[in-house]
């Protein structure tokens, strides 16, 4: 969800990102009212990192698979 008011990011604030993306791989199709979108990612945990969050607007995820195996959905 887009916030109203874009907040202030300050120096003081950053860490480094719980996640390293190596690679993403994208397959764009897209149709007359829609398009679907393949994203394939090599990532990498860094020390401490918790757990990965999917965030996306106006999205509808249709399947998600670690290391080629489907993942269980809820």
């Amino acid at each position: 969800m887009k916030e109203a008011h874009p907040r202030a990011i300050h120096l003081k604030d950053y860490a480094p990102p719980p996640y390293r993306v190596d690679s993403v791989d994208l397959d764009v199709d897209i149709r007359e009212d829609h398009a679907l979108v393949r994203a394939k990612l090599a990532i990498r945990r860094n020390a401490g990192a918790g757990p990965l969050v999917l965030d996306g607007d106006e999205l509808e995820l249709v399947s998600v698979a670690l290391n080629e195996n489907p993942f269980g959905m809820r």
